[in-house]
Formats: C-alpha cells, structure tokens, sequence
C-alpha cells in the first residue's frame, strides 16, 4: 500500500481504507488488522477510527466494541435477493448492449478478455477484478439505458464487497473467464436472445459461489460471536 500524504489525510485514508477492505487480502467476517493498516499508510489511528467509523454507517464493516471492527457478510437470503435482480438487470443490459454496440466498445471489451487472460497466467486477482469489473461496466455503457444503469449501480453498491469477493476465489476465476468469453462471442453475433442467456448463466454461477463464500464466513463470525459470549 502506498503511503498517504498529509494533505487532506481524512478523505486519503477513507479511501485506502476501504481499497484495502475491498482487496482479496480480507473476505467478508475477517477481524481487520488496524495497527497494520496504520503501519502501512503511515498515518494515526484517529483517521484509520474515522475511515471504519464512516465505513460502518456504509454498511461494509461492523465495529464489535471490545473486539474489533469486521469486514460484513450478508445472509444467504440477502444475496439470493440481490443476485436475482442483479441477473435480470444485466441479462437486459446484455441484451440492450447486442443492438448497440459500437466496434470501438468491442474492441475495450476484447482486450478487458485479453487482460483477465494475463491475470489469469500470473495469478494477479486483483488486476483480474479490476479488467471484470471493466468489462461489465462496457456493457452497461453500451445498453444506453441511464435508469437501467442507475439500477445496476445500486445493487453494485450493495454487494461491493460480495461481488468482488467471488472474482478472489481461485476456483471462480477459469469459469468466469470462459463465462466471460461466451458473453462476448454472443455479442459477436448481435444475438439479444443469446446475450441475455449468457449473461444470466454467468450470474447465476456467481450466485452459487457467492453462496457458498457466505457459509464460510458465517463460520467465522460463529465463532467470533461464541469468543465474544464467553469472555
């Protein structure tokens, strides 16, 4: 992690602090390492306090007084809500983007593919997120649909941490590639009807990830809860 410069350190912090958070060094029901962050941005704890302060009233950490503060989890129920939409949202987004399309915005789509290939051969999930991440966002872009975007980024912001998430499980990243991949040829073919089967398929196995990524953080909150009632 860079350091923070002491120049509006407040804002700085706020947002290395939530990079870290978002990074895959944490997944939802992991204790955060405060004093490390503080050693690695080169700032106090008051503006490290401040940044997780603000975070938790977002929604992305819970602060549990004499233990810590976390990164949160969602219920099993919550994410299935949130994935359903999610997958009818960009199913249409897909299917908008197929009419719409320019060659400018498939050629950033086919080097976002060529990026998540590179990451993929150096093991690099982070930049593999940041190219996913880009990709979903060029077919937003091109569906040309601002309400429909609007949506989108709403259930995006839910699930920032979620939806990252399943981009650092090992075993996601080949399948969401090719997932990738089987969008992309769909958009090839200017196929609206293709596009949103492969998009929603590419969702619908995200789901299953995403759900199976929750069971093992709700272990670990069990067990910070059971530490927490016997202290």
């Amino acid at each position: 992690m860079r350091k923070i410069p002491r120049v509006n350190v407040t804002e700085a912090t706020y947002s290395a602090v939530k990079q870290v958070l978002l990074s895959s060094k944490y997944s939802p029901g992991d204790r955060v390492a405060i004093d490390e962050i503080c050693q690695s941005l080169d700032v106090s704890r008051t503006p490290v306090f401040d940044a997780l302060n603000r975070l938790e009233t977002e929604g992305l950490v819970e602060i549990i007084p004499r233990k810590g503060a976390y990164l949160v989890t969602f219920s099993e129920e919550k994410a299935h809500e949130l994935y359903a939409v999610r997958e009818v949202l960009e199913g249409m987004a897909t299917k908008l983007a197929a009419k719409n399309l320019t060659d400018k915005q498939l050629d950033q789509l086919r080097k976002t593919l060529e990026k998540q290939s590179s990451c993929l051969g150096t093991g690099d999930t982070e930049g593999y997120a940041g190219a996913t991440i880009k990709f979903h966002n060029i077919i937003l872009e091109a569906a040309g649909n601002k309400t429909l975007e609007r949506a989108l980024s709403a259930i995006y912001s839910q699930m920032e941490a979620l939806r990252l998430r399943t981009l650092y499980l090992p075993t996601r990243l080949g399948q969401s590639f090719a997932e990738h991949q089987q969008i992309f040829q769909a958009l090839l073919k200017r196929d609206p009807e293709l596009c949103e089967r492969e998009a929603r398929k590419h969702i619908v196995a995200t789901t299953d990830y995403a759900i199976e990524l929750l069971a093992q953080s709700r272990q670990k909150l069990a067990k910070i809860s059971l530490v927490t009632s016997d202290a």
